[in-house]
């Protein structure tokens, strides 16, 4: 929120603004893009982890490497904005503060 305070970021950005090497699947990206916002509040429409996600050793991953290992997470599978669903999906705020 700090980055937002300081007008570094708006929260209505779209994720591939920020973090355009993460491949996102959308099929509402012309009308409903996934934003910051719907990441920190948890309605980008993304389904949730996996099991093949846990049992991974990502110990000697990069962050790039980790997400590229199930693409298919970033499948956007409900209007972004629309529902509520908890995943975890930091690495666009963890790139917009590595930048600083």
């Amino acid at each position: 929120m700090q980055l937002v305070e300081q007008g570094k970021v708006d929260l209505k950005t779209p994720v591939k603004q920020l973090a355009p090497e993460v491949a996102i699947t959308n099929p509402w990206q012309n009308d409903h893009p996934v934003t910051l916002l719907h990441l920190l509040e948890h309605t980008a429409g993304f389904d949730d982890i996996h099991f093949q996600d846990y049992v991974v050793d990502g110990s000697q991953m990069t962050t790039k490497e980790a997400l590229d290992f199930n693409p298919d997470a970033r499948t956007v599978r409900y209007q972004p904005g629309s529902l509520c669903h908890i995943v975890i999906s930091v690495y666009p705020l963890w790139r917009m503060s590595s930048k600083n």
